[in-house]
């Protein structure tokens, strides 16, 4: 009995060790209509070929490949799976660097939708922040870029992209709260986030913090709240009219 607990025991201690891979979240699009996108955003969206539909058939057998990796993870949710989709998402995506912009498909930035949507990890957005900014054209669409700029989950709002726009949120106790950014983005490094509701709402916020960024700062005032390349900024307050945020994402 002696050799069976202490068996029992070490399972245990080795069971707590181990780590999940990934980590689900499941955040929502924001219904047609909470988003409005600012003009400078709009008008590089409707530059030519900006519509996804423009890549539609421009997919090759690794893009595949990577699909259905997700697709079986998505049913089965299992480290063995997650771990197939993130070998085929990162060789891909290294592999895409040397590649001309027409090879991005629609299919790709619907799958990086999907992956930050489900794990909530930032480096998915900052493939989608590649895709809307660093290439001569948008390789996103005008719908795509609004189920994904923010998010929510109840009354946790995730800011994905940053871009002038507006978010309004319909508060789970009544009330609405907009979220507003105002930015240069990516010509400027800054982004200002307001707040503007009738009463005090509390929400959770997570913005963005990009791998890239260098000595990132988030701050209201005089209060700075932690701010780490490569993982969201969380800021859990009763949020207030008035309220400003400034990001700073180079410092």
């Amino acid at each position: 009995m002696r050799f069976l607990s202490f068996g029992l025991i070490l399972v245990l201690l080795v069971s707590c060790g181990q780590k999940q891979s990934f980590q689900l979240v499941h955040t929502q699009s924001f219904d047609s209509g909470q988003v409005k996108l600012g003009e400078s955003l709009v008008n590089r969206l409707s530059m030519p070929a900006s519509d996804s539909t423009a890549f539609a058939n421009d997919i090759d057998s690794s893009l595949s490949e990577v699909i259905s990796s997700y697709q079986q993870f998505d049913t089965e949710k299992s480290e063995t799976a997650w771990a197939m989709v993130d070998g085929k998402w990162r060789t891909y995506h290294q592999n895409l660097q040397n590649l001309t912009s027409s090879k991005v498909s629609a299919q790709w930035a619907e799958l990086n939708i999907k992956l930050l949507k489900l794990t909530g990890e930032v480096r998915f957005a900052d493939e989608l922040d590649r895709l809307l900014y660093h290439n001569p054209i948008a390789l996103l669409s005008k719908q795509q870029v609004e189920s994904v700029i923010y998010t929510q989950l109840y009354d946790q709002i995730y800011i994905n992209l940053f871009g002038a726009s507006e978010l309004i949120h319909r508060h789970t106790t009544g009330g609405i709260v907009k979220l507003i950014q105002q930015t240069a983005y990516p010509q400027s490094s800054e982004v200002i986030l307001k707040c503007e509701c009738g009463d005090t709402r509390y929400l959770d916020v997570f913005i963005r913090i990009p791998e890239w960024a260098v000595n990132p700062t988030v701050t209201h005032g005089n209060v700075k709240y932690v701010a780490r390349p490569g993982e969201y900024c969380q800021i859990s307050r009763k949020w207030k009219n008035g309220d400003v945020f400034v990001i700073e994402l180079k410092n």
